[in-house]
């Protein structure tokens, strides 16, 4: 199935969007890098993992904008889909697969 050709233009202001709402993140991330130091010492160590969350976010998000302005440019469903660096995404996107959309145990998530 083919987008109609007016998708285009749309799928790449979705995916500029994205791209605001995560450079918008990267400065929550910045601020919870700042203030995490301060957390009590007994949730310190929580404080970091649950962190961590917000760099995953990130990922998803440049993730999704770089699907987005793919099919903009007119690539189809696996040629957006290939070389994603979140393989569980990618996985769970990908309506023709085979394979579980549930995320695994392991992943190649890059934690900051």
């Amino acid at each position: 199935m083919n987008a109609p050709p007016e998708h285009a233009g749309l799928l790449g202001s979705l995916s500029a969007e994205l791209e605001r709402a995560r450079e918008g993140l990267g400065r929550i991330e910045a601020l919870v890098a700042r203030l995490a130091p301060y957390a009590p010492d007994a949730d310190r160590r929580r404080t970091a993992v649950e962190a961590q969350e917000l760099d995953i976010l990130s990922q998803t998000l440049a993730a999704v904008s770089t699907v987005l302005t793919r099919l903009g440019d007119g690539a189809s469903t696996h040629q957006a889909l290939a070389g994603l660096p979140l393989s569980d995404l990618a996985r769970r996107l990908d309506q023709t697969s085979d394979e579980p959309s549930e995320p695994s145990s392991t992943g190649d998530v890059q934690l900051f």
